[in-house]
C-alpha cells in the first residue's frame, strides 16, 4: 500500500533542480495538452463543454519517486506529480469561455545511469498516476526497502545468482558457503588486512579506485596504498572479530553493500567526489556515511542479510530439525542439548555460536533463546519456556549490574524482593519457592529442572533495548552475529515486563506473613538495645546456625565473627556489617535496628554505599560468592577479600 503524501527524500530533491526541472515540465506540459479530456474530467463543479487551450504557467508538485535499479548502474524511476493546471473551459450554446482551475496526479516514467552522471536522463514516458502501480524498490537515497522478513529472498537473490550456479549442493546440504568464491563470483576481490590503529574498522568495500591510508602493524604507522575498485578489506583481528567464522560473516557483510548499497554509493559520490568506499565499525555505524538515517539502514540490511547467506534456509533448517530429532532422543531436564546442537550448526556452517543461535531464533526456533545467553562472565545454564511467552525485545536473563541499577529502583518489585518473595538466581529473578530454588553442593542458589523447563511460570520478565545509540536491530544483531564467542557485556535498558503467576495457596501465604510478623515483632523488641555482637549471637541461636555456617554464608572468617561477638571489636567495618546481616537473611526491620546498633549508616544517593544496601536486601538468600561478584560487577571492591 502506498501512502499518497510528499515524502522527503534526497532523490527526490534532486529531480527538483534546475538541471531536470524544464525537461520534466515541457513533458508534463505537452502530455497535459494531448490529454484535455482528462483534465475535463477533473471540472466536476461547471457544467463545461471541452477545453479550449491550457495555460503555460503549470504548477509541479513532486510526490514521491520510485527507483529500480537495471543491470550495474542504469536506472529506472517513477516520479510522481501533483500538477496544478489553468485551462479555458468552453461551455453553453454561446461558448462562453472562462479560465477554471485543476489538478491531476500523473506518473513521469524516466531512466538514467549513474555512473554517468544522469548526464542520460531520459523521460519514458507519462501517464494518470494510479496508486497500484509503483512497485519499485529503492528509497529516495536508493536504499532497498527490505523488511524482516523478506530478508531469505533477498539473501537467496545473491546466492541464485552467484553460488548456486556453482554449486547447487549448498541449496541442500549442510556445508559452508565459501565467502571467498562468493566474492570473486561477484566480480569482488578480497584483501585480509590490518585497516584501523585501534581495530575499530572491520571491513571496507570500495566502489572505486582510491589512495586509502591502512595500518601497517610492522611499521605501527599508517602508510599510504592503492586500492582497486571493488575490493574488500577484511580486518581479521578486529575486536569483534576474535571467534572462529566471523571473517566469513565480515565478507558476507560487505558483500551485501556491494549487490545492494552500490546505487546509494554512486548516488553519494554525485554529491562528494572523494567518496570511495563504505567503512564498517566494529560498534554497527557506518563511518563515512554522509546521511545517518541512510547509513544505519545500510548497515542493518548488511547485518541482517549476511547470516542469511552464510546459513541458506533450505539446507540451514532442514539439518537443524535433523539435529532436533536426534538429540532429543537423548535430552532430558538441565541437559546441554540444544547448546550442542548450536555447536553442531556453527562447526558445519564456520560461523561463531552466536550466528548459529540467531539463526535458529530467527527461523522460530525459541528452544534456540534460552541457550548460550552469556553474562556476568559466564555462560547462564540453558532454559525453556513455553512457546510464545517471549517477544523479542523481552528477556528472562539479566545481569547483577542490570538489577543493581534497575529492576531494585522499580518499586512495584522493589518490595516483593526486600519482602524475600523473589531471589536472584543463576541470573534470573525468580519466585522464591521450594518448587523452583535449590542449592548445590557447595550451598550456592541454583534454579530446580522444574524452573529451567517453566521459566515463564516462575521468572521475572524484562523488556530490554541497547543504551549506545544504535536504531532497532542494528547493534543487537551485530552482536549475535558478528561478536566473538565469549561476547562482549551488552549494557541494557532494562524496564519491568511482566512478573510471573503465583501459584501458591492464599491461606497458606497468609498463615505464613501472620507467622512471620509475630516473629519479627519478637525479635525487635528483644534486640532493640543491644550491641551489634549481641545482636549476632542473639540471632544465631534464635535462627539455630552454627559458627561455621555463619562463615561459610557470610565469607567472614570465624576469628573475626568471634571478635564482633565478644565485644571485642568496638567499630564494626561496614562491608563486615553488611556480609553478616545479608547471610543471616534478615527481613528489614531487623537489618534497620541492627545496623543503627553497629552505628554505620548508608549515605543517600551514595552509588556505593547504594550497592551495599542492595547485597544486604536483595542477595539474602545467596552465596557469599553471589554477593562478591555483585559488588564487583557494580564497580566496587567485594564484601570479603578472602573469597
Amino acid at each position: 500500500m502506498y501512502i499518497l503524501e510528499k515524502a522527503a527524500n534526497s532523490f527526490l530533491e534532486y529531480l527538483g533542480t534546475d538541471r531536470f526541472y524544464d525537461k520534466i515540465y515541457k513533458s508534463i506540459f505537452s502530455w497535459c495538452t494531448g490529454n484535455k479530456d482528462l483534465l475535463l474530467e477533473k471540472i466536476t463543479k461547471y457544467n463545461i463543454s471541452y477545453i479550449g487551450h491550457i495555460e503555460e504557467d503549470i504548477e509541479l508538485d513532486y510526490i514521491n519517486v520510485w527507483i529500480d535499479s537495471k543491470e550495474n548502474t542504469k536506472i529506472e524511476f517513477d516520479l510522481a506529480v501533483e500538477v496544478s493546471v489553468d485551462v479555458e473551459g468552453v461551455s453553453g450554446k454561446h461558448h462562453d469561455r472562462d479560465l477554471y482551475n485543476t489538478n491531476i496526479w500523473v506518473m513521469v516514467y524516466c531512466s538514467g545511469s549513474l555512473i554517468n552522471r544522469l548526464n542520460d536522463f531520459r523521460i519514458l514516458g507519462i501517464e494518470e498516476f494510479n496508486k497500484s502501480k509503483p512497485k519499485k524498490p529503492l528509497s529516495g537515497d536508493f536504499v532497498p526497502y527490505i523488511k524482516k522478513s523478506e530478508y531469505d529472498q533477498y539473501a537467496n537473490e545473491i546466492l541464485e545468482k552467484y553460488y548456486f550456479n556453482h554449486h547447487p549442493e549448498a541449496r541442500v546440504k549442510p556445508i559452508p558457503v565459501n565467502v571467498d568464491e562468493l566474492a570473486i563470483n561477484m566480480g569482488l576481490s578480497v584483501c585480509d588486512t590490518s585497516i584501523s590503529k585501534n581495530r575499530s574498522i572491520f571491513g571496507q568495500v570500495y566502489f572505486a579506485d582510491a589512495e586509502a591510508k591502512i595500518y601497517n602493524t610492522d611499521t605501527l604507522a599508517y602508510e599510504k596504498r592503492q586500492i582497486k575498485k571493488d575490493t574488500i578489506l577484511v580486518d581479521s583481528e578486529a575486536a569483534y572479530l576474535r571467534s572462529y567464522g566471523s571473517r566469513n560473516m565480515t565478507i558476507a557483510h560487505e558483500c551485501v553493500h556491494s549487490y545492494y548499497h552500490r546505487h546509494a554509493f554512486l548516488f553519494a559520490q554525485m554529491f562528494n567526489e572523494n567518496l570511495h568506499f563504505i567503512q564498517c565499525q566494529v560498534n554497527g555505524v557506518m563511518k563515512n556515511g554522509e546521511s545517518n538515517t541512510t547509513a544505519d539502514w545500510m548497515e542493518i540490511q548488511a547485518n541482517g542479510l549476511a547470516p542469511y547467506i552464510l546459513m541458506p534456509k533450505e539446507s540451514f533448517e532442514a539439518y537443524a530439525n535433523s539435529l532436533f530429532e536426534h538429540y532429543n532422543q537423548f535430552s532430558r531436564i538441565g541437559s546441554n542439548s540444544i547448546n550442542r546442537i548450536i555447536d553442531e550448526l556453527a562447526k558445519t556452517y564456520e560461523v561463531t555460536i552466536y550466528a548459529a543461535r540467531k539463526r535458529l531464533i530467527d527461523l522460530g526456533y525459541e528452544q534456540a533463546i534460552g541457550a548460550y545467553n552469556w553474562v556476568d562472565g559466564h555462560y547462564v545454564r540453558p532454559y525453556s519456556f513455553k512457546k510464545g511467552s517471549l517477544a523479542n525485545d523481552e528477556t528472562y536473563t539479566v545481569s547483577y549490574k542490570d538489577v543493581y541499577n534497575k529492576v531494585v529502583t522499580n518499586p512495584i518489585i522493589a518490595m516483593s524482593v526486600l519482602m524475600n518473595d523473589y531471589v536472584f538466581v543463576e541470573n534470573h529473578l525468580c519466585i522464591n519457592h521450594p518448587n523452583y530454588i535449590e542449592k548445590d553442593q557447595n550451598g550456592d542458589l541454583i534454579l530446580s529442572d522444574y524452573a529451567l523447563v517453566h521459566m515463564d511460570e516462575c521468572c521475572v520478565k524484562f523488556k530490554y533495548q541497547t543504551i549506545r545509540g544504535f536504531n532497532e536491530g542494528s547493534e543487537l544483531g551485530l552482536i549475535c552475529y558478528l561478536s566473538r564467542d565469549t561476547s562482549k557485556e551488552i549494557e541494557f535498558d532494562l524496564e519491568l515486563s511482566k512478573l510471573p503467576e503465583k501459584k501458591i495457596d492464599e491461606s497458606l501465604f497468609k498463615e505464613r506473613y501472620r507467622i512471620h510478623t509475630e516473629n519479627v515483632a519478637e525479635v525487635a523488641k528483644a534486640i532493640n538495645d543491644m550491641t551489634f555482637g549481641e545482636i549476632i549471637t542473639y540471632l544465631m541461636k534464635y535462627l539455630d546456625i552454627k559458627l561455621y555456617e555463619l562463615e561459610i554464608d557470610s565469607g567472614v572468617n570465624e576469628r573475626t565473627i568471634r571478635r564482633y561477638t565478644s565485644g571485642e571489636n568496638k567499630k564494626p567495618d561496614k562491608r563486615t556489617v553488611v556480609a553478616l546481616l545479608r547471610a543471616l537473611n534478615l527481613p528489614p526491620r531487623i537489618c534497620d535496628i541492627a545496623v543503627r546498633q553497629a552505628g554505620i549508616s548508608f549515605r543517600n544517593g551514595d552509588k556505593e554505599d547504594n550497592a551495599l544496601l542492595n547485597a544486604m536486601m536483595t542477595l539474602r538468600n545467596g552465596s557469599a560468592n553471589d554477593a562478591n561478584r555483585f559488588m564487583k560487577l557494580a564497580g566496587f571492591e567485594p564484601l570479603n577479600k578472602e573469597e
